[in-house]
């Protein structure tokens, strides 16, 4: 017999989930911006190349109980966790460019895509600057295209 059942990953991430929120078998705890997330290492290095490497290494981090992550804001971590654990990506407009950021540093690449789709369909004219300026200091040829494109199309 070779059965498939659908619902086990949604019950598994509800389940791990639900054991992060206890603060229940998590095996290590991020510190952001004085805020402790306790997590589990598998799940985080399952979701981010960037834990995977850290948990894999031989680096101080992969023993360490608590790590401090540096240069992510609180909501952006919250954000991002949010998706490991549920697969489902839930963010204000205005934390947009943090979680962007943030998940461009942790290699959660679902996260960054969606940020800077979300941006590109939102450009307007009180913010197709600053998401231009955003885009070229990260780097993001098709967002600063995008942005470009806008601007040339209102420039008529």
């Amino acid at each position: 017999m070779n059965v498939t059942n659908d619902e086990h990953p949604k019950t598994v991430l509800h389940g791990l989930n639900g054991l992060r929120e206890q603060a229940e078998l998590t095996d290590v705890v991020l510190e952001v911006e004085g805020r402790s997330f306790p997590c589990h290492r598998a799940v985080l290095a399952s979701c981010s190349p960037y834990f995977r490497g850290m948990f894999t290494s031989g680096y101080a981090e992969a023993r360490q109980e608590r790590i401090s992550i540096q240069g992510v804001s609180e909501v952006a971590m919250a954000t991002i966790l949010g998706y490991a654990y549920t697969g489902c990506l839930q963010m204000e407009p205005d934390q947009v460019q943090a979680v962007m950021s943030a998940a461009r540093l942790l290699q959660v690449d679902f996260v960054c895509c969606k940020a800077a789709e979300y941006m590109k369909n939102h450009l307007d004219v009180s913010n197709c600057a600053d998401v231009l300026m955003y885009a070229d200091m990260m780097g993001d040829q098709a967002l600063m295209e995008s942005c470009r494109t806008y601007i040339a199309s209102r420039s008529v």
